[in-house]
């Protein structure tokens, strides 16, 4: 073998005036024609596969949200097991095997118990956030706060509205919380930032919003208005009893008298049943319109180069791609919608509250004559008055409420549940409206 020479490539990576192994060269790899400065010393560099993510998505994450859910759910529900068996085995003076078996039927019980409601949350979590990640395109905090929101409603949708609310409320606080304590370091950067260089969003995306928002305020307003004319048209021939000619056939607003359970004035459900229709009818002709201009629009691509030099001195060449935004819209035009979509805000909201008002009133109404019917007294009058939701109320009017002699109701149906869906599709609808009105607003501001 010969020895190493000024002439050989890999010599010189050695400094031979030492007489031996001296200090050790940057070296040169004649295979690898790169600059080693290129690349980061600082930290870590991952290699993705072409058009993968950069992290795993709401699909991936779900599985293990789901049986993360369960294995807390089971251990807190056996704690909590443990603690209860306890107490009884205790107070009933229970030792040796028998104990030991109260024991674990306590621990097991609640442990499966409470491992399924948390395995439930987390499935319909789950389930909303892939579904609006696939919606909308995006995976952020936003669908986090949507999915468990609409999780907390529709999980405790069947104890009756004012639990459903509860439950999005909750679902909602939460929700807000783990969003900002994920945000805490973007947060602390919007402080540093000069509102004046945060670049405005471009005229696509917010027409791309806008033409979601409408779809779904399409869908939730034709919920509302199918859901209320089922059970008017269920209910109509039987409770439409008043005298002189009155027209009470209405599910809302029902009247309790001591003879006969009467329905509301037949206004309320026409109002209810109709009233959605010219803001779907709006939301319909505005969907079209953005989404004619979303997706068929022309839009011109430039592509410019621009050279710069790093801090090797060598030229680098960057070709940057800019696709043009859609065709402006003159501020006529958002000023108008702000208009239109603030007063169909106000609208949806009438019609929320008269639809939540007229379900409670029938629900209190009905409650004394179920006091009548059970025959009940005492001490059992809280527990009708206080405990029992109004999903149960119309639960006990769908079995115990006989036909009158002018008709009868033709088959069956869950009238607090079909009620209920409705409420919720109309306070959905609120809520965009109003963000699709926010929408507006900003682009109008923004539009010069």
């Amino acid at each position: 073998m010969s020895a190493l020479n000024d002439n050989d490539i890999y010599s010189q990576n050695y400094n031979s005036t030492s007489g031996a192994l001296g200090a050790y060269k940057q070296f040169s790899s004649p295979y690898l024609n790169f600059d080693p400065s290129y690349l980061p010393q600082t930290q870590p560099e991952f290699i993705f596969l072409d058009g993968a993510s950069k992290q795993r998505g709401r699909f991936e994450l779900a599985f293990g949200q789901i049986g993360g859910s369960c294995m807390i759910g089971a251990s807190v529900g056996g704690a909590s097991g443990f603690y209860n068996g306890l107490k009884a085995t205790t107070l009933a003076g229970q030792t040796g095997k028998l104990r030991r078996t109260q024991l674990l039927n306590h621990i097991m019980k609640q442990g499966s118990a409470t491992a399924n409601t948390c395995g439930s949350i987390a499935v319909i979590y789950s389930a909303f956030g892939v579904i609006l990640s696939w919606i909308r395109g995006a995976d952020d905090d936003l669908n986090t706060i949507v999915a468990a929101t609409a999780t907390g409603c529709l999980y405790k949708s069947t104890a009756g509205l004012k639990k459903c609310g509860l439950g999005g409320a909750v679902g909602l606080g939460a929700s807000l919380l783990y969003s900002l304590w994920n945000s805490r370091d973007k947060l602390a950067h919007l402080r540093q930032l000069n509102p004046a260089k945060i670049g405005r969003m471009s005229q696509a995306v917010q027409e791309k919003r806008l033409l979601i928002t409408y779809s779904i305020c399409t869908v939730l307003g034709a919920v509302a208005s199918i859901t209320t004319g089922i059970a008017w048209g269920h209910w109509k021939l039987t409770l439409d009893q008043c005298v002189n000619g009155k027209n009470c056939s209405c599910i809302l607003y029902g009247q309790y008298t001591p003879s006969k359970f009467l329905g509301g004035n037949n206004g309320a459900c026409i109002w209810v049943t109709f009233g959605p229709l010219f803001y779907v009818l709006f939301c319909i002709s505005m969907a079209c319109f953005h989404g004619y201009r979303v997706l068929f629009s022309s839009r011109s691509v430039k592509t410019r180069t621009v050279m710069s030099k790093n801090e090797a001195g060598e030229t680098v060449q960057i070709r940057a791609v800019q696709v043009d935004d859609t065709s402006p819209l003159p501020k006529a035009f958002w000023v108008t919608l702000s208009v239109l979509t603030a007063i169909f805000t106000v609208y949806a909201l009438i019609h929320f509250a008269i639809f939540v008002g007229g379900f409670y009133r029938t629900c209190d109404q009905y409650k004394k004559r179920l006091e009548k019917q059970l025959a009940v007294q005492g001490s059992v009058l809280p527990v009708i008055h206080r405990r029992l939701s109004c999903q149960s109320v119309f639960d006990f009017m769908d079995y115990m409420e006989i036909d009158s002699g002018r008709g009868f109701r033709d088959g069956f149906i869950y009238t607090g549940a079909d009620l209920i869906i409705g409420i919720v599709a109309a306070g959905f609808a609120w809520v965009l409206f109003a963000g699709a009105a926010f929408v507006n607003v900003q682009t109008a501001r923004k539009t010069e």
